[in-house]
């Protein structure tokens, strides 16, 4: 690709281009596509700086820098209307990919009961939000299996308490 420009367009174009990005750097990836604001700073930042390069270098020496013949005054302008553009763009043009430790981590078992309890899958999550399914039930923490309450759920283990206190534990075998 050729890239054609007379005076300092090219330079020009960098340098809000630059600004641009750097007044997004400080966003996480998921605050920038679900908030609007950010784009639009950024871009209509970058865009003051190329308009204001511009008039400054045509004011100063005479010249006009342009790019691909487009004037750079031009430029800002369209810098901003990508801008505009950007932020009012509806925020499922944008997938955000879920954070690693939130997704779950699903173990395939062999079925073995113990006490009359089949433990059948266990989905792990870091944040408390993990499951198991026994009997062919989905269960959490807190929830009753027959007389037993579920009181714990780790990445191979589920415990199980009676309401007598007798304490019961599953552990997977997982399958590769």
């Amino acid at each position: 690709m050729i890239i054609v420009w007379r005076g300092l367009g090219l330079p020009i174009m960098m340098a809000g281009l630059g600004v641009t990005s750097l007044t997004i750097v400080p966003f996480d990836r998921a605050y920038l596509m679900s908030h609007s604001w950010p784009r639009l700073i950024a871009f209509g930042t970058g865009a003051v700086v190329v308009y204001w390069l511009a008039w400054w270098r045509e004011n100063r020496t005479g010249l006009r820098d342009s790019m691909y013949f487009i004037p750079m005054k031009v430029w800002a302008v369209v810098l901003l209307a990508i801008g505009i553009c950007w932020s009012f763009a509806p925020a499922s043009s944008f997938p955000v990919s879920a954070r690693e430790n939130q997704t779950p981590n699903p173990a395939r078992n062999k079925t073995t009961a113990v006490n009359g309890l089949r433990l059948q899958g266990i989905f792990y999550c870091a944040d408390q939000t993990s499951s198991a399914i026994i009997n062919n039930t989905t269960v959490s923490v807190g929830d009753k299996v027959g007389d037993n309450t579920v009181s714990a759920i780790a990445p191979q283990i589920v415990t199980l308490k009676s309401a007598s206190g007798q304490v019961t534990v599953l552990q997977s075998s997982t399958q590769k």
